[in-house]
């Protein structure tokens, strides 16, 4: 195992530590959304096998950001608003754990991503979960 593929494993680690957006997809209490959850996991699963490349990866991690900035500018938010948000915070981070299982595999174009990149990549994701912690307190607040 790469030194690399070590700090990956470490930032994957510490992120899913401050917020695991699988457990948070699980305790929803909604039936809708608990239904919802179970297709969309399995549509995300699928999904997985087509990260191929550390572009691949960063498409996820954008498409979470963009997401919860789009939220971040409505009003009257609802609750499966921030099901949405973690749906897309779940799909980045197994973009990113399909990087780290796959990381030396030279089928994939992941063994050129450097500590660099990768604090890039989980800068973004922390800017996105601090304003999805935003989103969520708003979304609470209407309550």
């Amino acid at each position: 195992m790469s030194q690399t593929e070590d700090y990956l494993k470490q930032k994957i680690k510490d992120f899913k530590q401050n917020y695991n957006a699988e457990v948070k997809l699980n305790s929803y209490s909604n039936k809708e959304l608990r239904l919802r959850w179970k297709d969309d996991k399995q549509s995300a699963l699928k999904e997985w096998h087509y990260i191929n490349n550390i572009a691949d990866v960063e498409r996820y991690v954008t498409c979470f950001v963009e997401k919860v900035k789009h939220y971040n500018n409505m009003d009257n938010l609802l609750w499966e608003d921030s099901y949405d948000m973690d749906l897309f915070l779940y799909k980045a981070m197994l973009a990113m754990n399909r990087m780290e299982q796959c990381f030396e595999n030279n089928k994939y174009g992941f063994s050129t991503c450097d500590e660099e990149k990768i604090d890039s990549m989980f800068e973004k994701l922390n800017n996105g979960l601090e304003m999805m912690n935003d989103v969520i307190l708003r979304i609470m607040m209407q309550e």
